[in-house]
């Protein structure tokens, strides 16, 4: 199975419709009086704060006004700390779940939980930490080498913000668990051609290449005259990474890249677009300089609903 993400801030959460969670143990469900919207979220962390002697890092709480099980994942290390964005890799019938988390001040970390089922987790805590002289870490995704049948790698992306610039690192790991900081080598930089030197430069998310390699979309600050909202760019190996021209893009401002699919023949971009989630469509990923991504119409939710 291949990446899948769900980034979001703060705790990791799962809605888990009817009965899907039913393979919880009764002993760790705790059963909550039906939860409105304004307090689901400041009920859960309370209980998280306050109950969580168990093992597992995470709140499961009803709710029988809406008929669902809804699981608040937050991590307990002290090295960790508070937690931001999140991602997930399914490989192997496991689940890895990656966050970046900072102990201090500001973003100083990656750290990681592993679940056999997507609800009981346990937590590994930081598994990279961000290097000397960084302001803060952003974060990344990961994926699978190109040449994973000879070399078994996973590759991870994260930023790092030194002086005033942005720019993306890599890591490499054979069992997805324990990872290792690659060089500077390998320290992917805007391409001033049409990116902004000190713009935003972070989280690649990548899909498969015909004949070989990814390519990759990614946060960044593209120059006005290229009509981009986000970068775009290709690898063979996985971690050597060229910029090209960012697509056009119609119907959008700035915003962050979420993830990237193929469905039906055509490529669906989920772009976060404050305050909304765009939905960004193209028909093929390569056509940068010449095929425009439109955005799909949207509304706004009120207020409380979802």
């Amino acid at each position: 199975m291949q990446q899948r993400s769900l980034r979001t801030a703060g705790l990791f959460l799962f809605a888990l419709v009817g009965g899907a969670a039913a393979a919880a143990p009764a002993s760790r469900a705790r059963k909550m009086p039906a939860i409105t919207d304004k307090t689901l979220v400041a009920r859960a962390v309370a209980a998280d704060l306050t109950r969580r002697g168990g093992k597992d890092a995470h709140v499961i709480s009803e709710s029988s006004a809406v008929g669902s099980r809804l699981m608040f994942y937050k991590a307990r290390s002290r090295q960790t700390g508070n937690m931001w964005d999140t991602w997930l890799y399914h490989h192997g019938g496991t689940y890895h779940l990656y966050y970046l988390a900072k102990r201090s001040g500001q973003w100083d970390n990656i750290s990681a939980a592993t679940s056999p089922d997507g609800v009981h987790w346990k937590e590994l805590g930081p598994i990279l930490r961000k290097g000397k002289g960084v302001k803060w870490m952003g974060t990344g995704s990961t994926w699978r080498s190109p040449r994973h049948a000879k070399d078994g790698k996973f590759f991870m992306n994260f930023s790092e913000w030194r002086g005033a610039r942005q720019t993306i690192f890599f890591a490499e790991s054979s069992d997805l668990l324990h990872w290792t900081r690659l060089g500077g080598d390998v320290e992917f930089k805007q391409d001033e051609r049409w990116y902004e030197p000190n713009g935003r430069w972070d989280c690649i998310w990548t899909i498969p290449k015909s004949g070989g390699g990814l390519y990759g979309y990614w946060t960044a600050t593209p120059k006005k005259q290229t009509g981009g909202r986000f970068g775009f760019g290709e690898t063979a190996d996985g971690v050597t990474w060229r910029a090209l021209p960012p697509p056009k893009v119609h119907g959008a401002g700035g915003g962050e890249v979420g993830a990237v699919e193929k469905i039906g023949g055509k490529y669906y971009m989920m772009f976060g677009h404050y305050p909304v989630m765009v939905t960004l469509v193209a028909d093929r990923p390569e056509d940068g300089m010449s095929k425009r991504w439109t955005s799909n119409e949207y509304r706004r939710s009120p207020r409380g609903s979802s």
